[in-house]
């Protein structure tokens, strides 16, 4: 099956993207690290949209964060909808898609991230170990990086920010 999808794609022609994009509901990883990132080659538009179809009907499946990584690379502000929708509903996937909402440069996105900080615990620190990076971390990345602002991890200041600055913030260039 791998053989004949690498064929398919040697055409290099848009009318090929539904039988490649099918390829992504094969359960081997490998097939859909090929797959993934041949979509958008084939048709930019389109490719993007099978793949968040994808996202959407297999958001748990091994290989998905491929696919948002996928997502993120078109820098596509019409895809962070599909990028917040149950955002938590993978371990593997939500640090991804947190990084996105800081790399695709929107304003909806900064109230998004204050509220799911709230939503998401830290991780219990394990005697002896060094501290893990955690979505919080995460969180609190693409806040900064959103919004040349930095409060850390302290949620009331973000969100007091927020309150006084969220009316006429713009994005910083």
């Amino acid at each position: 099956m791998f053989a004949c999808a690498r064929n398919v794609v040697a055409h290099g022609e848009p009318w090929t993207l539904p039988i490649v994009a099918s390829c992504l509901y094969v359960v081997h990883v490998e097939m859909r690290a090929f797959v993934i990132p041949e979509l958008r080659k084939l048709d930019p538009e389109d490719g993007l949209q099978a793949l968040l179809k994808w996202l959407d009907d297999q958001a748990t499946q091994p290989g998905c964060d491929l696919g948002w990584q996928e997502v993120g690379r078109a820098a596509d502000p019409r895809t962070l909808p599909k990028i917040k929708d149950g955002i938590l509903n993978n371990a593997v996937s939500s640090s991804t898609r947190v990084r996105l909402l800081g790399q695709i440069k929107d304003k909806s996105s900064v109230p998004f991230l204050i509220d799911l900080f709230s939503r998401v615990a830290a991780p219990a620190p394990v005697p002896g170990q060094p501290a893990q990076g955690s979505l919080q971390d995460d969180i609190v990345a693409s806040l900064r990086s959103l919004t040349g602002q930095d409060f850390g991890k302290d949620i009331a200041k973000w969100k007091g920010w927020w309150k006084s600055a969220g009316a006429g913030f713009e994005i910083p260039k």
